[in-house]
């Protein structure tokens, strides 16, 4: 897993429409799906309200990981929920739809999780799925620290526009390394051949 670095600063809110902006344009600089992860993960806190850590759950060929988060909470939290088999983001990722954990202090379904969460100061979770290229399967996992109320209905609706678009970012970017992974290895056979042809005396 790739750490962000220990010298980040927070990042500086922005208008949700700035964020989904950001999104649509991401691919733009050429930048790497790891990059592209972190991004969504930083844009999620700085543009959503009431959120104070995020992260990406992905689960290809049954392999499930914290692709990239924005503090090493979320990414604890994630790690907690592969460990059991079982919490609200891999839920969301594997089933759809959303799971929200509006007071971690009385939680039912996922009582042993919320019970964690809660002793790390965090109050409520709400995990989104993200619609990911065929045979990998997402969520966008929000979470709240020391607050009294719940993420609002407000903040859900604004983090399902976010996590279509951010989605749709995600879902580009990974054609795109493939595509370059595929040039490598072409590269790399050409290469190959070539020292081969060479040992041959084959000009």
């Amino acid at each position: 897993m790739i750490e962000p670095s220990s010298n980040v600063q927070p990042p500086a809110v922005v208008g949700l429409a700035a964020a989904l902006q950001g999104l649509n344009q991401m691919l733009l600089g050429g930048r790497t799906l790891i990059e592209v992860l972190y991004e969504v993960c930083r844009l999620a806190v700085a543009s959503l309200p009431e959120v104070d850590q995020a992260s990406i759950t992905l689960v290809k060929d049954d392999r499930t990981r914290t692709a990239a988060f924005s503090g090493a909470l979320a990414a604890t939290l994630d790690e907690r929920q592969f460990a059991d088999g079982f919490g609200p983001c891999l839920d969301a990722a594997l089933f759809g739809g959303v799971i929200r954990i509006d007071t971690t202090a009385a939680d039912d379904l996922y009582s042993d999780f919320a019970a964690v969460a809660a002793r790390q100061g965090v109050t409520s979770v709400l995990a989104l799925a993200l619609p990911m290229p065929v045979r990998v399967l997402g969520a966008l996992n929000l979470y709240r620290l020391h607050a009294t109320r719940p993420f609002s209905t407000e903040t859900e609706t604004a983090a399902a526009a976010f996590g279509a678009y951010a989605a749709v970012a995600l879902a580009n970017a990974a054609p795109l390394v493939n595509r370059k992974r595929m040039v490598t290895h072409l590269q790399a056979s050409i290469t190959s051949r070539a020292f081969i042809d060479q040992a041959k005396g084959i000009s």
